[in-house]
């Protein structure tokens, strides 16, 4: 769990923040050289980078980088934008279904009522993907699906792909909902941290909601 944790923080520390290595080659490092070389806040950087590292490790979902989203058929693959529909409307990656989650961060607001019913309508985007329904729900389709609907018999296997983001490496309702669906049974689960942020700053584009 260490060593697990110990990779996720360095590739953490590797989203929230950028540092030239051809810096350090060019003059011994000393204090003062640091900022000049574009180092910013570290002590922020570092309680973000701690921050979402945890998260990960409490989280048990994967990881999937701007570069691997932009590769993504959304015709096969579950893409879900948890950011407000007022926002999500106006900057939605392509191909992405809208299923709003609170942060539980920002505010000190208890949510966490509000997000059930959220988290219901994120179920519901998966089962519209990825939904079947079944004769009758045995041990073995609870063994490799997770179930829907036990009364209309609706199961979703637990292979299932599927990708969650918001805002920016910082936002946790990606978090929120990825975690949620792991703890529902799926496997296949992945957070996009850099969300609707990395999107644009790779020069991708948006879309409006129809």
């Amino acid at each position: 769990m260490k060593k697990k944790l110990f990779a996720i923080l360095m590739s953490a520390m590797m989203l929230v923040t950028f540092m030239p290595m051809t810096a350090f080659a060019a003059e011994p490092i000393v204090g003062a050289n640091f900022r000049s070389m574009g180092v910013g806040n570290e002590a922020t950087f570092e309680t973000k980078a701690v921050k979402f590292a945890n998260e990960v490790v409490e989280g048990k979902y994967k990881l999937i980088s701007t570069e691997e989203v932009a590769k993504l058929d959304t015709s096969k693959v579950l893409v879900v934008d948890t950011m407000p529909a007022a926002f999500s409307n106006m900057n939605r990656i392509a191909g992405a279904e809208n299923a709003p989650i609170w942060s539980l961060s920002n505010d000190g607001i208890d949510r966490k009522s509000e997000l059930k019913g959220q988290q219901k309508v994120l179920l519901q985007k998966v089962a519209d993907k990825y939904g079947k329904k079944v004769k009758k729900i045995t041990k073995k389709v609870k063994k490799d699906n997770v179930v829907i609907d036990s009364k209309k018999k609706i199961v979703v296997s637990k292979k299932a792909k599927i990708v969650v983001y918001c805002g920016f490496v910082g936002c946790d309702r990606s978090h929120n909902g990825a975690a949620y669906l792991v703890k529902k049974g799926f496997k296949n689960v992945y957070r996009y941290a850099g969300g609707a942020a990395a999107w644009e700053d790779a020069g991708h584009t948006f879309v409006s909601a129809k």
